[in-house]
């Protein structure tokens, strides 16, 4: 592979797919596309977003060591009015990598980051960490219809999960200013370490 891969990393809302969208368009990186087992968004196509499947499946997926890296996250999902609790799993198939001669972007979680540095090499990746303040987060979360114990819960878990992420990515960036800026910024950190 020429380029690097990108990956990009922040809090639930931080921007991470606005952005990955941006860079397809303007740039013509490809998206490493995750499968998961949580339910589709509205405005979501599997395939673009998600491979969507069932747990069943991801299992089976898991057990043939298909996956690069893999996640689960344990979630509360409102069912007829009632919040319930679950379980959702992400990972990124090992095939997402094959025949690439493209930029590649990647959107995972810190764990996530530091599997695929690991599997891709070093040397081979650029990571950049998303950053926002937390009511707009929340914000965020609340306008694309998530429950506000849910939005609390990933919040926190996020706060966990990315403790100390600033000191091991290439450059961290602000996503409340102007996409294009954040776009303009992410470019230029890729381009200075590819």
């Amino acid at each position: 592979m020429n380029n690097k891969l990108l990956i990009i990393s922040g809090y639930t809302s931080s921007g991470k797919n606005t952005v990955v969208e941006k860079l397809i368009k303007k740039y013509k990186f490809k998206n490493i596309v995750s499968t998961t087992t949580r339910p589709i968004r509205k405005n979501e196509i599997d395939g673009v977003d998600y491979f969507f499947t069932s747990k069943e499946n991801f299992q089976s997926m898991l057990s043939n060591d298909e996956f690069v890296e893999t996640r689960s996250y344990n979630t509360i999902i409102n069912v007829n009015g009632k919040n319930e609790k679950d379980t959702w799993y992400y990972g990124i198939h090992k095939n997402e990598f094959e025949n690439s001669n493209t930029q590649l972007t990647a959107i995972v979680d810190k764990q996530g980051a530091i599997d695929l540095i690991n599997y891709y090499g070093e040397d081979n990746c650029v990571w950049i960490y998303l950053e926002c303040d937390e009511n707009i987060l929340k914000s965020r979360c609340l306008s694309r219809g998530d429950y506000i114990e849910e939005v609390n819960r990933r919040i926190h878990a996020d706060k966990k999960a990315f403790k100390g992420v600033e000191e091991l990515v290439h450059a961290t960036i602000n996503t409340e200013q102007p996409i294009d800026s954040v776009i303009e910024q992410i470019m230029d950190v890729y381009n200075y370490y590819n």
